[in-house]
């Protein structure tokens, strides 16, 4: 095992993140900071949660690094059992300030979500991790609920390989009924809660799935009329299972000894076992296939460098069904063993409430979420003060929102990360990076994720700085489009999938987006980025949010149009408008229509619904609507 070493730094306080093993092949990273490090002013911080072990010549080099650092300013945290047995044998406990892990189990090297839920309840059983509104649970519960869960859907028919549909909003149910899937083999296929019982039944077609489970605020009826409903009409769904959030599991309890030790195959983490569908509105959806190997990588190149550790604590608003919020959420919390807060009422002044009461530390947002918050009357800095990461992603933000947001919120590190449903993520901007870098990028790729940028029309690839379609290539990628045509796959003969944006990599590896293929405006010929309006159009003052589209056009086919949402208490006007934005842009750029809105439509993720406005929009502009 080789031994990987993280760097963050905040000031003159510095983490190291260990990973792996320190031995004589190994100790080569550590023993270059030992002799390149300053560590004369500095508070260091060796992180050994992920560290399984050490030897004598990592703990000489140990050695060095504390005679140039006083006791007061380095500490150990997060020490397993077997190394503080090597230090202890050794007498080096004597030499450094030590905080044991929690527990001094060993996270299996490559699991499943079966095994993760396993070794979570026997290394950490009591720890207080799933806090749904005013009820907490620990690893303890979520296995027990799940095993009672487990044994239900087994009766209704669930084996290994059953695609069994998740159609309910964040709760603890809906983890308890996840993670018992996983204990009978079963994929698990999300679905976004927001759908109507005659789409249930569609996606039933399209994920070959058998069984739902279901609560009764998404089936927006009485149990017994959603089920006729969404099992007619040649839906593929034979059975319904009621997880909604009034019904109590683990009142159940006294059902667990008869289910002692069942459900407890091994499963190989590279099986298929979850089916996300993309969250695209227009054309058939394509369900994204993938193992908990792929899942789980995923999750931990998204919090790489974020010095995650037990003093952490999640707030998730983002819905379970969609990528960013399963990988954010419930993932990251199992992975790194991190309290996560799953409430009800997502609002913004709930969500403030809960920030400043349970001192969260970890709020990961789509743009319009995050600005949204920073905007609402009961906002203060003092609030969220104990706020650490923020990673952005979903959509695009326009550099003058996040410079406000960092005005707003000055002790957040914001992520600018870039992903799809088919991997992620792709790159993200670095814990330390510069504003600029994540106002104006998206990031590097990820380890272990090469990306090309090529012309949309022959394929050619691109040069540094030059614009095109970015391709990505991972082990950690989907498996497939589920049942979908060979043609339609998205992995080409190379193994590269096309993402359909657009962007290009600067010379310091940097990716930069510069919009969707799909959505490039077509003026007369000349193609127009809509992302390129919007940065300028957010710097005219009392602009809260703008969003741009194409509208169709007799003469040039299609011509620019502005959603423009302004700031409390201000007021439209066009001209000034206008004049600002030939300051800064082409005239054939410029928008020719105007339509205001109080707020924009959105998806159950929280991101834009482009789809819908931008119909909307030109639904405006046609019935003269449009300023």
């Amino acid at each position: 095992m080789e031994l990987e070493i993280k760097k963050t730094r905040n000031g003159n306080k510095i983490t190291l993140e260990l990973n792996g093993v320190i031995n004589t092949e190994t100790v080569g990273p550590l023993n270059e900071i030992a002799d390149e490090l300053d560590l004369d002013d500095i508070d260091l911080t060796l992180d050994f949660s992920k560290l399984s072990y050490i030897t004598s010549v990592g703990l000489r080099t140990l050695l060095r690094i504390r005679k140039k650092i006083s006791e007061d300013r380095i500490r150990i945290i997060g020490m397993n059992q077997a190394v503080f047995d090597v230090f202890e044998m050794s007498g080096f406990s004597d030499y450094f300030p030590i905080k044991k892990a929690e527990n001094t189990y060993l996270l299996p090297e490559d699991p499943s979500f079966r095994q993760l839920l396993s070794f979570r309840v026997a290394s950490d059983p009591e720890k207080k991790i799933l806090f749904c509104d005013d009820k907490s649970y620990t690893w303890r519960d979520i296995d027990e609920a799940s095993q009672i869960v487990a044994k239900d859907l087994f009766d209704l028919g669930v084996r290994k390989g059953s695609h069994v549909g998740m159609f309910a909003r964040n709760s603890f149910n809906w983890a308890a009924a996840f993670y018992a899937v996983q204990k009978l083999g079963g994929i698990s296929v999300l679905l976004n809660y927001s759908l109507k019982a005659s789409e249930v039944r569609q996606y039933s077609q399209y994920g070959d799935i058998t069984h739902l489970c279901f609560d009764k605020a998404s089936a927006k009826t009485d149990p017994d009329s959603f089920k006729a409903a969404v099992t007619g009409d040649g839906s593929k769904i034979e059975e319904v299972y009621d997880i909604s959030n009034e019904i109590d599991l683990l009142a159940r309890k006294d059902e667990l000894a008869r289910l002692d030790g069942l459900f407890s195959e091994e499963y190989d983490p590279d099986d298929p076992c979850l089916l996300i569908f993309t969250s695209g509105s227009t054309g058939r959806p394509k369900g994204v296939l993938s193992s908990a190997r792929d899942r789980r990588k995923n999750a931990q190149l998204m919090n790489d460098g974020f010095g995650l550790n037990e003093n952490d604590k999640i707030l998730l608003f983002l819905p379970l069904c969609h990528v960013f919020g399963f990988g954010s959420g419930l993932n990251t919390s199992i992975i790194c063993n991190i309290p996560l807060y799953m409430p009800s009422d997502t609002g913004d002044k709930n969500l403030l409430r809960i920030i400043e009461e349970e001192k969260i530390t970890l709020f990961n947002s789509v743009p319009t979420k995050i600005l949204s918050l920073a905007e609402d009357p009961d906002f203060d800095t003092a609030k969220v003060s104990s706020l650490r990461v923020s990673v952005i992603a979903g959509s695009a933000i326009a550099a003058v929102q996040l410079l406000s947001l960092k005005e707003k919120m000055p002790d957040v590190h914001f992520i600018s990360l870039y992903g799809m449903s088919e991997m992620a993520p792709i790159s993200k901007t670095e814990y330390d990076d510069t504003l600029k870098h994540i106002c104006e990028t998206v990031g590097k790729p990820v380890k272990g994720v090469k990306v090309t940028v090529r012309d949309p029309q022959s394929g050619e690839i691109k040069g540094i700085n030059e614009n095109g379609e970015l391709y990505i290539r991972s082990e950690t990628s989907l498996i497939c489009y589920y049942r979908m045509d060979l043609e339609d796959q998205a992995i080409n003969e190379e193994g590269w999938i096309p993402t359909g944006d657009l962007g290009f990599i600067d010379e310091e590896g940097y990716i930069h987006l510069t919009g969707r293929c799909k959505d490039l405006i077509i003026y007369g010929g000349e193609n127009i980025a809509p992302k390129e309006i919007e940065e300028v159009i957010c710097k005219v003052p009392g602009i809260r949010d703008v969003k741009v589209v194409g509208v169709p056009d007799e003469k040039y086919g299609e011509v620019v149009a502005a959603a423009v949402v302004m700031a409390e208490g201000k007021s439209f006007n066009r001209k000034e408008t206008e004049v600002f934005v030939l300051e800064h842009l082409a005239r054939y750029k410029a928008p020719v229509y105007y339509v205001l809105y109080e707020k924009f439509p959105l998806l159950s993720n929280g991101k834009i619904d482009m789809v819908n406005l931008k119909k909307e929009v030109a639904d405006k502009q046609n019935g003269k609507e449009a300023l």
